[in-house]
This record gives C-alpha cells, sequence and structure tokens, in this order.
C-alpha cells in the first residue's frame, strides 16, 4: 500500500498543480486580469485554424496580416481541435496549465534517472 502511495505521489502533484493552474488563469482571466494583446493574437489564430482559414489576425500593429509572415507557430493548428469542443480562449488557459502542471513528469523521472534519492526528486518536481 505504501509503495503505490510513492508511485502515485508525483503524478498526484502535478495534477494538483495543473488545478490549482487552471483555477487561476481562469479566475484571473474572467475578473479581467489576463492579458488580453497576446492571449487575443492567440485566440483568433486558434480559431482561425479550427475553422481552416488562413491565420490571419487582425489585433496586430499592421491590421490583418498573416501570422506565419511574423513568426510561425505550429502548436496553434495541433490546438485548434480543442476549438470544436469548447470555442473560448479559456480553452487555451487550461490546456498552457496542462502543459506546464503535466511537465513535472518527466522532471521528476529525470531526476530519478540522473540518481536522485526519491525525496529528492519530489523536491525537484515541487519547486519546478
Amino acid at each position: 500500500m505504501l509503495r503505490r502511495f510513492f508511485v502515485i505521489l508525483p503524478y498526484s502533484i502535478c495534477v494538483l498543480f495543473f488545478l490549482l493552474y487552471s483555477i487561476l488563469s481562469v479566475v484571473r482571466h474572467l475578473h479581467f486580469g489576463s492579458f488580453g494583446f497576446d492571449l487575443g493574437i492567440a485566440d483568433q489564430i486558434v480559431w482561425k485554424y479550427s475553422q481552416f482559414k488562413a491565420p490571419i489576425t487582425t489585433i496586430q500593429f499592421f491590421p490583418f496580416t498573416l501570422l506565419l509572415s511574423d513568426h510561425v507557430e505550429l502548436i496553434y493548428i495541433l490546438l485548434s481541435p480543442f476549438y470544436w469542443i469548447f470555442n473560448s480562449p479559456i480553452t487555451l488557459l487550461v490546456l498552457q496549465a496542462a502543459f506546464v502542471g503535466l511537465s513535472g513528469i518527466p522532471v521528476f523521472w529525470l531526476a530519478r534517472d540522473k540518481g536522485a534519492r526519491y525525496s529528492v526528486s519530489i523536491a525537484i518536481l515541487i519547486s519546478y
């Protein structure tokens, strides 16, 4: 039973941080605390990709510019199917929290592979 606790603990920590970051970012966004410029560009581009349209944004300094002419962010193409389910900037905030929160699992396993003790690996995970 105790061994199972030690196996589940790093995953539970990552899920806990994912939930906390998600709640914090969504509440902050709903209270108009998120930075609208960057989130607006990302939201508009992901929505365009989800509608199979060209990633043209109207928010940047030069309106109606193609995003690919400025810099290429192909991750937006992979995120666009989530807009078929829930079409909102909150989707991007929750996905961002998921990527950051769940990226602690490879950090934990990297520390274990490098020979760190279990308690040190958990401390590195929490500090990450």
